[in-house]
């Protein structure tokens, strides 16, 4: 049985949110055609291959087995390239680069303990919207 079938299907609306989102952005006036989705879908592909990437591993977790490796706080941090404020800035929701996309973390004894996976999808995430963005696509993660 899948212990986050409820993070696929988050990880699949927040999809569905993007691509409302981009097709907003694009000011397409009344409703959108197939072509108008289809441009879309394609400029935002990178954003899906990571969120559909995520939504698999999440969704392959068998409960009571690790789909990768849990990493302390501090190795967390080094796999996503960040440092430790700005890392602590994204999982603030009261501060402004807070973001609810990021890995939530979860608890083994000795303290908190992320997937490597799920930090890695989240770079990748990241990386494609920040490409996405760089050639005129608007949308926010």
């Amino acid at each position: 049985m899948c212990s986050t079938t409820s993070d696929a299907g988050r990880v699949h609306q927040h999809a569905k949110t993007v691509l409302s989102a981009s097709i907003s952005a694009a000011a397409i006036p009344g409703e959108a055609t197939s072509d108008d989705i289809y441009r879309l879908l394609i400029q935002n592909r990178g954003l899906l291959l990571a969120l559909s990437e995520t939504a698999i591993s999440r969704a392959s977790t068998v409960e009571g087995e690790p789909n990768d490796k849990p990493l302390r706080t501090t190795e967390a941090i080094e796999q996503a390239g960040l440092s430790k404020t700005a890392f602590d800035d994204l999982r603030n929701p009261k501060h402004e680069n807070f973001d609810e996309s990021f890995p939530t973390p979860f608890d083994l004894g000795s303290g908190q303990r992320f997937w490597k996976n799920e930090i890695r999808a989240w770079v990748k995430a990241k990386a494609a919207q920040s490409r996405n963005t760089a050639k005129g696509a608007s949308y926010e993660l």
